[in-house]
């Protein structure tokens, strides 16, 4: 292509949009090849075993009994998430088979319809569509999340879609697509029970674009509304308890409560300039001075009330030992990306508030960072994914108007390195979640060297290798060991608890390198990617500790002793 040509390909709306399409399509697959391999890591196991469940029982999928927070419980008391995506997950393994080659593999394609799906809506406005699609793949949250066979990608592409066809029904009073878009809300909900938030979207703009008008289109969501229904009362007829209602009553008595609200309105700032870590950078360059020295100011007061009202262990755990400084800066530079980010978005909004698309699309990032700091049970990236795609367009939308040539070369750099970074830390997280699996496989291979029966605490993807191995989590109300028996403790890993020093003795260690300069899981950096319980970092640049196992021998004074 020449340059011309090649300005119009990429920055303003090509008459090739199959071309441009198919690009995006092949850039994403290509960036997730190289973690087919990925160990299952974090909730993954949840929804694998529930979907085994339903490759045995289509109509049961949470009939199963687990054990995830230290004792044995129904599947139904423990998953907060509906079961769509794992009978997505049993049609890949009954083909493919469950290894998690096949597995990521068939989650390649929400990933590939999460990133067509934005840039088909950013089509639908003069912005640049394809920079839309390549800001998504820039984007450290996108990248770590699709690498995951979790619900929160197929969620996202549901969401995105929905969107869209809503949008283009509306605009063109289209029945095929407002059908396509109501169907596709009631299966995005019952992927993620988030994903019904796309009820109140649709309500918004069908009323703010046809204004009296919009409640002709209101008959269209009686279909998300009816599906939810079937799944409110099948659920409850099934178990006993609507997992709707389930869902709702644990969100709202867990929501902000990991930290006191201003902690966790920090925390979720710290976390949105962390994982659109690119954008920090891009608004800088497409804000002006004043709006930039806004962001900055409340920034400084924000950090001025945190070091005022501070709680101990808050940023990092009071621990001796632990890095100190440069994580308080990265700290610092996260929640003025955050704000700022947050600020961009608030000023595109106001510059277009008579284009309901904008509109539309404020409201969704709004809302998605509300719910995910005051009423999700922790701040993490999934809950903050949603934000990624009206961020994207937003941004595109500015960038199709404003840009001269030079100014376009420094954007393509910058998410260049946005798209290498988000490798890097997804690399960091298939570093982590390898450590789970290798200690499994190496516990393994050494069982004869145990005396005795090995059991081990902790959940995770720990947890499914482990018991790929043969071996049992410990039930504290019912596992009775004998002497002679091993308990293994991972140090990074969730609902573990501590033994008795009097009759459990450290026979051994297990130690595995992480990756080197950054941490995704870290409570010693304060980097806690999948829940802000382990810090309000995202990641954290720096050194990381080891993926310690250490395995316990129980040598009671005499006989058993039930745990």
């Amino acid at each position: 292509m020449g340059g011309h040509r090649w300005k119009n390909f990429i920055l303003e709306k090509s008459a090739r949009p199959g071309l441009q399409a198919l690009l995006l399509a092949a850039l994403t697959a290509a960036l997730a090849i190289p973690f087919l391999n990925k160990a299952f890591n974090i909730d993954d196991p949840l929804f694998i075993w529930t979907a085994k469940q339903v490759s045995s029982s289509l109509c049961d999928p949470y009939g199963f009994i687990l054990n995830w927070y230290g004792f044995k419980m129904r599947a139904w008391e423990v998953i907060q998430n509906p079961p769509l995506v794992s009978y997505y997950i049993a049609l890949a393994g009954r083909f493919f088979g469950w290894g998690e080659r096949a597995l990521h593999a068939f989650f390649i394609i929400p990933a590939c319809g999460a990133v067509l799906g934005t840039y088909f809506l950013a089509r639908r406005a003069p912005g640049a569509a394809f920079t839309a699609g390549l800001l998504l793949l820039a984007s450290p949250v996108f990248a770590v999340s699709a690498s995951s066979v979790m619900c929160d990608v197929t969620m996202l592409a549901l969401f995105i879609w929905g969107v869209f066809f809503w949008v283009k029904g509306i605009d063109g009073e289209n029945s095929p697509c407002l059908l396509a878009a109501s169907f596709l809300a009631g299966f995005c909900a019952l992927t993620k029970y988030f994903g019904a938030f796309l009820i109140p979207l649709f309500i918004f703009y069908a009323f703010f674009k046809k204004r009296r008008g919009g409640a002709a289109y209101l008959l269209y969501l009686l279909i998300p509304l009816s599906m939810l229904a079937f799944y409110h009362f099948n659920t409850a007829a099934l178990y006993g308890r609507s997992l709707l209602y389930n869902a709702a009553a644990y969100s709202f008595s867990q929501g902000g409560k990991a930290s006191g609200v201003f902690e966790n309105l920090l925390t979720g700032f710290s976390f949105t300039g962390g994982c659109y870590i690119v954008f920090i950078f891009l608004v800088c360059f497409l804000m002006r001075k004043k709006e930039l020295l806004f962001s900055a100011a409340v920034s400084l007061a924000a950090l001025a009330v945190f070091l005022f009202i501070k709680k101990p262990g808050f940023l990092l755990p009071a621990s001796p030992g632990l890095p100190g400084f440069p994580h308080y800066l990265q700290f610092c530079l996260f929640v003025f990306g955050g704000i700022a980010i947050l600020v961009f978005l608030s000023v595109e909004s106001w510059r277009n508030r008579k284009d309901p698309l904008t509109l539309l699309l404020f409201t969704w990032a709004a809302g998605t960072f509300i719910f995910s700091v005051f009423f999700n049970w922790t701040v993490n990236g999934r809950s903050l994914l949603p934000c990624a795609p009206p961020l994207c367009v937003i941004a595109s939308l500015r960038l199709g108007k404003t840009l001269a040539a030079s100014a376009r070369r420094r954007i393509y750099l910058l998410i260049a390195c946005g798209i290498l970074f988000s490798l890097i830390l997804a690399a960091a997280d298939y570093r982590f979640a390898g450590s789970a699996r290798q200690a499994a496989k190496e516990i393994g291979a050494k069982r004869l060297n145990y005396p005795g029966r090995v059991f081990f605490q902790g959940h995770w993807g720990f947890q499914y290798y482990m018991e790929e191995e043969g071996f049992e989590a410990v039930d504290v109300r019912r596992t009775s060991l004998a002497s002679g028996d091993s308990v293994v403790v991972p140090s990074n890993n969730t609902n573990t608890f501590p033994l008795s020093k009097e009759v459990f003795f450290l026979s051994g260690r297990m130690e595995l390198p992480p990756f080197p300069g950054l941490a995704v899981m870290d409570s010693t950096a304060g980097a806690g990617f999948y829940t802000s319980l382990w810090g309000p970092l995202p990641f954290a640049f720096g050194a990381a500790a080891d993926e310690k196992y250490d395995i316990y021998r129980f040598v009671p004074a005499s006989g058993g002793k039930a745990v």
